[in-house]
């Protein structure tokens, strides 16, 4: 987990040890400001690392609470980041400060006070923070899994029925499922009329071949085939007269 402490200077030695007991949990702390650049360029680097990290803890002292001190600049900074500082700010006391004096923001949760040790007491507070985020991204991970599973299970048992339905279904002379083929195709076969197109044989998704009768509807103009349910290729094509005789197979 990615944790920006936020301390006074003057409190560094009070707050080096709890940096070290983060590091040892295998947390990746900002801790050391030392080596950053003045200027724009340190508020903007600071201003980066408490956006990207997952924990900020703010060490409440005499200090760190002074009118100009930098770490309310960088509490500033977390309130505009997340509006509510539960689960993502953690005030820790390291000396006596009036309660009276914290900001608002910081009275909404609850503040550490360390009766032992302190390094130990904030890295155990960080674990179970750290372990309650985790339980609840487990969660939302094992809920969209279900949903998921549920969206995916009546898309493969549904749908192919709704698209069977919804498609252009007609019945044959034998009261079997037909295929409807417009009069234009037929035309563009057969200018004059003389021939039909039948469907012989078609296969369905699961490949399995089965036959079929047509009719011609000589008023309506267009031709009625019987396939298999769920049509996906057509296997051969016969050209039929008006008198039922079988031309040449194309």
């Amino acid at each position: 987990m990615k944790i920006f402490l936020s301390y006074s200077s003057k409190d560094r030695t009070q707050v080096e040890p709890i940096y070290l007991a983060l590091l040892a949990q295998r947390h990746k702390v900002f801790f050391d400001r030392s080596n950053l650049p003045k200027g724009d360029e340190y508020d903007s680097h600071i201003r980066k690392s408490i956006e990207d990290s997952n924990l900020f803890i703010f060490m409440v002292s005499l200090n760190s609470l002074n009118d100009g001190s930098y770490t309310l600049t960088e509490l500033g900074i977390a309130q505009k980041t997340w509006s509510h500082p539960k689960g993502k700010v953690l005030p820790v006391l390291i000396s006596d400060t009036q309660l009276m004096k914290l900001p608002a923001y910081l009275k909404a949760v609850t503040i550490l006070e360390s009766n032992g040790n302190l390094a130990a007491e904030v890295a155990d507070a960080v674990y179970r923070i750290n372990k309650e985020k985790r339980r609840r991204l487990l969660n939302y991970f094992v809920g969209g899994l279900v949903l998921s599973m549920m969206v995916g299970a009546g898309i493969y048992f549904f749908l192919p029925d709704v698209i069977v339905k919804t498609s252009t279904e007609i019945n044959g002379k034998d009261g079997m499922l037909g295929l409807q083929i417009p009069a234009s195709v037929a035309a563009h076969v057969d200018p004059e009329g003389a021939l039909a197109l039948v469907v012989l044989k078609a296969a369905d998704r699961r490949g399995v071949a089965v036959g079929g009768n047509s009719h011609r509807d000589s008023e309506r103009g267009e031709t009625e085939g019987v396939a298999g349910d769920q049509l996906t290729s057509l296997l051969c094509v016969l050209c039929v007269d008006r008198r039922g005789q079988a031309g040449d197979e194309e």
